[in-house]
C-alpha cells in the first residue's frame, strides 16, 4: 500500500495470445480508500513490445466489519411539577434506550444536581430495542436556574458501538409563582407571590410514633395523587378531586402510639394502627372541597395471623364527633401485605380495626376541647368560630346531670304540698 512492495507473485509462462489468473490478499489496516497498483515484469527481464502497458491501479473501499453491539442513550429526562417552587418536591423520569442491536448488560446510571452526585438507579439488561423508565426524586433550593445530568453506564462495563452518548444535561428553572390579582378600587393589577398550604398538625410529638410527608399541587378540576414512596407509614396512597385551588399543599400522615388526643374514646374493634392524616391547613381536606377522596393502605399478615383476624373485617374507621366505618375493599397481597382501599370523605383521624359492626354512640366533645384543633380537622379558631368538618351545634343546650334534676324534684315537692296546705287553710278562715 501506499507504494510500497507488499507481495510478489510468480506467474506460469504464456504463450501468444494466452492469459492466465492469478491471486494474491492483502489486509488493509485501516478504514478508508486502498490504492492496489499490480506491476508486471516490473525488472524488465522479458523483452516486450510495448513496455509501458504492464501496470495496473485499483482502489478499494475499506469499511470496518460491523459487530453487533448494544449501544445506551439517554431517550429523555423529564420532571414534574415543570416549574417547581423553592423547598417543592420533584420528581424526574429518565428513560434509557438501547439502540444498538445486541442486548446490553445490566448497569447503574448515575444522576448530578448542580455538578453534586445525588444517587443513581439500577439499570436491568436491555435487549436490542428496549427502553427503561425510572424516578428519582429532589427537594428544590432556592430560586434560580439548576442544572440536572443523568449519565448511563457510568463504568463503561458495556462494550457500545458508541461511548460518546450516554449522558443528557437539562435545565429546570425554580422560581415562586406569581398571581395578578385586583388592586381593589382602580381597576389596576398587582403581581403577588402565591401562597401555599403545608400541612399542620397539632397531634402531641410525644404520641407521633412515625410520619411521612408529600406535596402536591392542588388545582380545582385535576385529580390530585399522593405517594408516598418511603413506605414508613401504612398508607401507601392519598387521592381525591378538588372542589377549589389550594396551589402547593402538604399531606402528613402520622402513625400513632395511641389513639388521636382529637378522638374522644378508642376505636371499635381490634385496633391495628391509630393514625391523623392532615390535608394542608387551608380546608383542603373538609368535605365540602373535596369529592371522590380514598386512601390506600396495607395491613401486614404477621398482625393477621397472630391475632387470628378476620381479614374481611378490617376497615378503615374515620372520626367525626364518633368512630364512622367507611366503605373498604381488599385490593390485593404480596408475601408479608395485604392493601385495601377506603372511601372517605375528607381527612381526620382514622384507625385500622377488625370492625364487627356493632353501633356506637356520637360521644360529644368536651366544652373547649376542640380549640386549637387545625382546621384541617375541624376545631375553633381563636376566634371560637366554626372552621372545619366537625360540626359543633348553634345553640345546643347544655345536658344537666340526672342527680341534680332528682335532688330539685325531692325537695320542691314537699315545699308544693305545704303551700297547698296553707292557702286551704286561709280560705276556709
Amino acid at each position: 500500500m501506499a507504494g510500497s512492495i507488499e507481495a510478489q507473485v510468480f506467474g506460469p509462462y504464456l504463450f501468444a495470445g494466452s492469459e492466465t489468473n492469478t491471486e494474491f490478499s492483502l489486509a488493509p489496516d485501516k478504514e478508508g480508500v486502498m490504492e492496489v497498483k499490480v506491476h508486471l515484469d516490473f525488472e524488465d527481464k522479458v523483452p516486450e513490445s510495448d513496455e509501458t502497458n504492464n501496470e495496473y491501479t485499483k482502489e478499494v473501499s475499506v469499511k470496518t466489519a460491523l459487530v453487533e453491539q448494544p449501544d445506551l442513550v439517554i431517550d429523555s429526562l423529564t420532571w414534574a411539577p415543570e416549574k417547581p417552587e423553592p423547598d417543592e418536591t420533584v420528581t424526574f423520569t429518565v428513560t434509557v434506550k438501547n439502540t444498538g442491536t445486541a442486548e446490553s448488560e445490566e448497569n447503574v446510571l448515575e444522576y448530578e444536581i448542580e455538578g453534586a452526585n445525588e444517587g443513581n438507579l439500577a439499570v436491568p439488561a436491555l435487549s436490542a430495542g428496549e427502553t427503561f423508565g425510572g424516578t428519582f426524586s429532589w427537594v428544590a433550593g432556592e430560586e434560580g436556574k439548576i442544572e440536572v445530568r443523568a449519565v448511563v453506564d457510568t463504568g463503561n462495563e458495556v462494550l457500545e458501538n458508541s461511548e460518546t452518548n450516554n449522558e443528557i444535561t437539562k435545565t429546570v428553572t425554580v422560581a415562586k409563582e406569581t398571581v395578578v390579582t385586583s388592586s381593589g378600587g382602580g381597576g389596576g393589577s398587582s403581581s403577588s407571590s402565591s401562597s401555599s398550604s403545608s400541612g399542620g398538625s397539632k397531634e402531641p410529638a410525644r404520641n407521633v410514633e412515625v410520619k411521612e410527608l408529600s406535596t402536591r399541587h392542588i388545582i380545582n378540576g385535576y385529580h390530585v395523587r399522593y405517594e408516598f414512596p418511603e413506605n414508613v407509614t401504612c398508607v401507601t396512597i392519598i387521592e381525591f378531586d378538588p372542589r377549589r385551588t389550594f396551589k402547593k399543599t402538604t399531606t402528613i400522615v402520622e402513625i400513632l402510639k395511641e389513639k388521636s388526643v382529637f378522638a374522644s374514646k378508642l376505636p371499635p374493634g381490634r385496633i391495628y394502627k391509630n393514625l391523623n392524616i392532615w390535608v394542608g391547613d387551608k380546608g383542603a381536606g373538609l368535605p365540602d372541597f373535596l369529592d371522590n377522596a380514598y386512601i390506600e393502605f396495607r395491613v401486614e399478615k404477621s398482625w393477621i395471623e397472630k391475632n387470628g383476624i378476620n381479614e374481611s373485617l378490617i376497615t378503615l374507621l374515620r372520626y367525626d364527633k364518633k368512630w364512622n366505618p367507611l366503605e373498604t375493599e381488599k385490593m390485593g397481597e404480596n408475601e408479608q401485605y395485604i392493601y385495601f382501599k377506603a372511601k372517605t370523605p375528607g381527612f381526620s383521624p382514622f384507625a385500622i380495626t377488625e370492625y364487627t359492626g356493632e353501633e356506637e354512640e356520637t360521644i360529644e366533645d368536651p366544652e373547649g376541647e376542640l380549640k386549637g384543633v387545625p382546621s384541617s380537622l375541624g376545631g375553633l379558631g381563636e376566634d371560637g368560630v366554626v372552621n372545619g368538618s366537625a360540626e359543633i351545634e348553634e345553640n345546643a343546650e347544655e345536658k344537666k346531670p340526672v342527680g341534680m334534676k332528682k335532688v330539685l324534684v325531692a325537695i320542691s315537692l314537699p315545699i308544693f304540698m305545704i303551700l297547698v296546705q296553707f292557702l286551704v287553710l286561709k280560705k276556709r278562715d
